[in-house]
């Protein structure tokens, strides 16, 4: 926008400059230097009208981001795909964490990827060890999870898929929810089925309930 002023000046000025070489009389030049004036007002109150509507339009978009990022806190809501990969309307809950932590007999405390999704049937969870590689065909995975009032949970022998999803138990999915609905942060340490490898990681469960509701499931579920 302020290109295409710049440029609709530049050719003003020039056939204003123009008329003055072809103009002989003072009469007409004081003509032409008041009509040039009052052009050049108005072009620029169409600048500064136009820079503020941008500036407005700027700013609302950031505040929708910012009202619909805080309505589901740190969640966000997906689609669940299709065999073709094609999102259906079925829709589920989501988090991510990049700040785990995972250690076995080759490494200590290297990064792990962590992921909870909440749908209206389940919760499941996925680990990515060095943030690239999930946990797979586990027999099964335990975790101890704490909220920030410091109540600790147990999360028994939950069922690992080839592709990586850490089904939880439906007495364990209502203690977990139970905890999330909470809110504040929620602590997991988890554990395979021979002990050999230990998973920490966390989540920020606020605003689990405004989340749920985006997908109509009930908290209470």
């Amino acid at each position: 926008m302020i290109l295409l002023i710049v440029v609709i000046i530049s050719i003003c000025i020039a056939i204003y400059f123009a008329k003055q070489r072809n103009s002989s009389t003072k009469k007409s030049i004081l003509i032409g230097c008041s009509s040039f004036v009052v052009m050049i007002i108005i072009l620029l109150m169409i600048a500064i009208v136009s820079s503020e509507a941008d500036m407005s339009n700027k700013e609302f978009d950031e505040t929708s981001v910012s009202m619909n990022e805080s309505k589901t806190g740190l969640w966000t809501i997906e689609n669940k795909k299709n065999k073709f990969n094609e999102p259906t309307s079925e829709k589920y809950v989501f988090q991510e964490t990049t700040k785990g932590l995972f250690s076995n007999s080759a490494t200590t405390d290297s990064k792990l990827t962590a992921e909870i999704i909440i749908s209206v049937e389940n919760i499941g969870i996925r680990l990515k060890e060095y943030g690239h590689y999930y946990v797979k065909n586990e027999p099964y995975i335990s975790f101890y999870v704490k909220g920030d009032d410091g109540d600790i949970k147990t999360l028994e022998r939950n069922y690992c898929d080839n592709e990586g999803y850490i089904y939880l138990e439906k007495e364990n999915a209502d203690t977990l929810m139970n905890l999330m609905l909470k809110g504040g942060i929620i602590k997991f340490h988890g554990w395979d089925g021979g002990v050999r490898s230990t998973y920490d990681f966390s989540f920020n469960s606020d605003k689990l309930t405004e989340a749920l509701i985006e997908i109509g499931k009930n908290s209470e579920q």
